[in-house]
C-alpha cells in the first residue's frame, strides 16, 4: 500500500532538503499538506484608500501621497534601524 504523498516529510520535496525543512518547521509546516493549508496571518484589502486626516490611532489603512521627507534612523540600542517617512496627501 502506498503512503499518502501529502503526509510525507516536507524535506523530501525537490528543492527543500533538511535545512529549509527546519525553517519551515518554525512556521508549523512539516508536510506538503501543511503547505496547502498554510494561510496568511490576516487579509489586508489595499484597494480602499484613506485620507491621512481620516486616520485613527492603531488603524490599519492604505494611503497614497507625496513623500516630504525620508530618513533611516538608529534605534537607541543600535541593533535595528527605523525607516521613517513623512507623507502628505493634501488633507
Amino acid at each position: 500500500m502506498k503512503r499518502d504523498p501529502l503526509n510525507q516529510p516536507v524535506q523530501y520535496i525537490k528543492g527543500v532538503g533538511p535545512k529549509r525543512a527546519s525553517l519551515l518547521a518554525r512556521l508549523g509546516i512539516f508536510t506538503p499538506r501543511d503547505v496547502l493549508y498554510y494561510l496568511p496571518f490576516r487579509y489586508e484589502d489595499r484597494k480602499l484608500q484613506c485620507r491621512i486626516a481620516q486616520l485613527r490611532y492603531e488603524q490599519f489603512a492604505t494611503v497614497t501621497g507625496n513623500i516630504i521627507n525620508a530618513e533611516l534612523r538608529d534605534t537607541p540600542r543600535g541593533k535595528m534601524k527605523i525607516f521613517e517617512v513623512v507623507l502628505s496627501d493634501g488633507s
